[in-house]
């Protein structure tokens, strides 16, 4: 929203821009409703990269425990807050290592409502300007919050070209998904001269 919102604002004061880029941009329909719909599925999911890369080893062990066991039922039934003291509870009962997880979870609750409510409070302006949208090949299952992949018909008046990448929602920014998606970016640029 931010590229939208400083090209919009470039453009009322005369400025040709020539076009705007986003990456794996998601647009939230409907604030109130995916507030209510936050699950603890929905944090682990925005979780993913991180609990990769700070949590390897526990991960699988983890991820096999809930399959097989009652509480991803129980956690679907409880508000976030109570849901993430109740998966580390758990997990900590079963031996697994959850140093830091409880306040990683809490802080991502946080950081996704915060979001979430600034994304429906902004409203950018139509745009004149061509949109390039980048889109990781694995799109954000179960649409957390109520989110949906941007159309950028919704937000410019100019040509919108989407080109899908490989890589999540969460690494594409982070090596080795980064170099691939710039030297995708380059070669557009080149070739449609943007």
């Amino acid at each position: 929203m931010f590229a939208l919102a400083l090209a919009a604002a470039l453009e009322q004061q005369g400025a040709r821009i020539q076009s705007v880029t986003l990456i794996d941009t998601y647009a939230v329909r409907d604030a109130s409703d995916a507030l209510e719909r936050v699950t603890l599925s929905d944090l682990l999911f925005m979780l993913r990269s991180a609990l990769e890369e700070d949590y390897p080893e526990w991960r699988p062990l983890w991820e096999a425990a809930l399959e097989t066991s009652t509480v991803p039922g129980l956690l679907r039934s409880l508000p976030p807050h109570e849901a993430i003291d109740t998966l580390c509870d758990w997990l900590a009962r079963q031996q697994m290592a959850t140093s830091g997880l409880r306040e990683v979870l809490r802080q991502q609750l946080h950081l996704s409502l915060t979001h979430t409510t600034l994304l429906h409070a902004y409203h950018p302006p139509r745009l004149s300007a061509p949109l390039q949208l980048y889109q990781a090949n694995e799109p954000l299952l179960g649409h957390a919050l109520g989110a949906t992949r941007l159309d950028g018909r919704d937000y410019t008046t100019g040509s919108v070209v989407t080109h899908v990448v490989e890589g999540t929602h969460f690494r594409l920014l982070r090596p080795p998904y980064v170099r691939a998606l710039a030297a995708h970016w380059q070669r557009s640029t080149a070739t449609h001269g943007v």
